[in-house]
């Protein structure tokens, strides 16, 4: 089952030659800081843990994910090149770690795979666990350019695609919900995915998802 989501998972990048890349470029999207303890919310196959793992050596990492079989890939793909990463089956509305324990919580793909009533819980869970200053960043959809014909090529999408809760994400307030939650510092910036047809009111010339990145700050 691990194997089959790799495989599938490279459809949300079809443009790509690396299906890898966009979570590099995610990774170098990310604020930088002095981490010590860093969270991938909603790991998968670690596609987005290993870059962390790499720009951060000395920090502790964790991946959690509610797919046993996708927690094994990402522990053998880290295993096999050398990193460090501490694994475990969670859901993210409510973890077992520490009150102010992770400097930065970052997920890619994640938020709109919950309904809105889980995605409150995990954002304040996000909350909980981060220290006082750290960073909440996550890559995901929203906001597609073009208006309702942009809308409905994105839905369209969704529904053909089994995503339950794709254009429920895309109508929720996420910068509001942070703020509401706590957060400051919000910014939802359009992602670059690296195939040069980032547009913030045309639809672009070929398919590409409206990719937005959320970042907020946990105030110090």
């Amino acid at each position: 089952a691990g194997l089959v989501y790799e495989f599938a998972r490279q459809t949300t990048t079809p443009l790509h030659a690396d299906p890898l890349a966009v979570h590099r470029k995610m990774a170098a999207a990310t604020p930088r800081g002095a981490f010590r303890r860093i969270l991938d919310w909603g790991c998968g196959t670690g596609a987005s843990t290993v870059p962390f793992a790499r720009l951060y050596p000395q920090a502790e990492l964790h991946g959690i994910d509610l797919a046993a079989p996708c927690l094994r890939l990402a522990a053998a793909r880290a295993a096999g090149q050398g990193l460090r990463v501490h694994w475990s089956q969670q859901a993210m509305e409510q973890t077992n770690f520490p009150d102010a324990c992770f400097d930065l919580v970052h997920s890619t793909f994640l938020l709109h795979e919950l309904p809105r009533s889980a995605l409150r819980q995990a954002v304040a869970e996000a909350y909980r666990i981060l220290a006082p200053g750290g960073w909440f960043v996550n890559l995901d959809f929203h906001s597609p350019p073009g208006g309702i014909w942009g809308q409905f090529i994105h839905y369209g999408h969704a529904r053909r695609n089994n995503e339950a809760f794709m254009r429920a994400f895309c109508t929720t307030d996420f910068a509001g919900l942070l703020a509401a939650s706590g957060f400051g510092a919000i910014e939802m910036r359009p992602f670059d995915d690296g195939t040069g047809l980032l547009a913030a009111d045309a639809i672009p010339s070929r398919w590409r998802f409206p990719w937005q990145l959320f970042l907020a700050r946990k105030p110090a």
